[in-house]
């Protein structure tokens, strides 16, 4: 099983870093640190809608590895699939797609 395809290749969402107020003593101090903050507010709009994106994205990914996955130990439409795949991933999720396949194989011989 070809695992890279079940990786989101899209670029991660680098958050904005917010603008800190350091020292504002003076009235243009604090008008220039409303303006970096009001900057800081239309870049983490663009950065939530990204984000949302590369997790919809990573989502697919992932729910198309469960379907290929279930297909290729042989437990497509079997009605303990859904169990077995949800115990491999609470296993193997933490050490990658090829750890939760490991286990999806190991545990499939339990129902048959």
């Amino acid at each position: 099983m070809d695992f890279d395809k079940y990786k989101n290749k899209e670029n991660y969402p680098e958050k904005p870093k917010k603008p800190s107020k350091i020292s504002c003593k003076m009235p243009t101090d604090w008008r220039e640190y409303a303006d970096r903050l009001e900057s800081w507010d239309i870049e983490m709009v663009s950065y939530n809608a990204n984000w949302k994106e590369y997790n919809k994205r990573s989502k697919e990914l992932q729910n198309q590895f469960k379907i290929d996955a279930l297909k290729d130990v042989g437990l497509e439409g079997h009605p303990n699939s859904e169990k077995v795949y949800n115990k491999a991933w609470e296993f193997g999720h933490s050490n990658g797609l090829e750890s939760v396949y490991h286990y999806l194989v190991e545990f499939s011989e339990l129902v048959f």
